[in-house]
């Protein structure tokens, strides 16, 4: 199965919601002056090898099966449909990857829900 394969490789399934959240805030390197965050496809790779250190070990094929998955990811959240902007809101991004994360559906709901949830009620 895809999805267990990319948990089994990538260790997301240890992570929680908030870490990769803040991970991905870390690693950013456009100006977020909105308040929003964005992050490129190079910051993403990037903090990715943050949030997978073990990834080296793995062989060439596993390694490239991540690389395909995780840019797949990616993309399905740029707001461009040919890809072209290269960059996505990290809240929209982080709430896709938290599905891959620790954690049951009330958590992963409350984390999403309090990304977006502007004037905190």
């Amino acid at each position: 199965d895809f999805v267990g394969r990319i948990l089994q490789l990538s260790g997301f399934e240890v992570l929680n919601c908030e870490l990769v959240y803040d991970i991905l805030n870390k690693n950013t390197t456009l100006d977020s002056s909105n308040g929003l965050g964005y992050v490129t496809k190079a910051d993403f790779d990037i903090a990715l090898r943050a949030l997978c250190p073990h990834v080296g070990g793995l062989s060439n094929d596993d390694v490239q099966f991540l690389t395909f998955a995780f840019s797949n990811i990616f993309y399905a959240f740029d707001a461009a449909d040919d890809g072209g902007y290269e960059y996505v809101a990290i809240r929209e991004l982080a709430c896709g990857l938290s599905l891959l994360c620790q954690g049951s559906k009330s958590v992963k709901l409350q984390f999403g829900f309090g990304l977006f949830d502007a004037d905190g009620d």
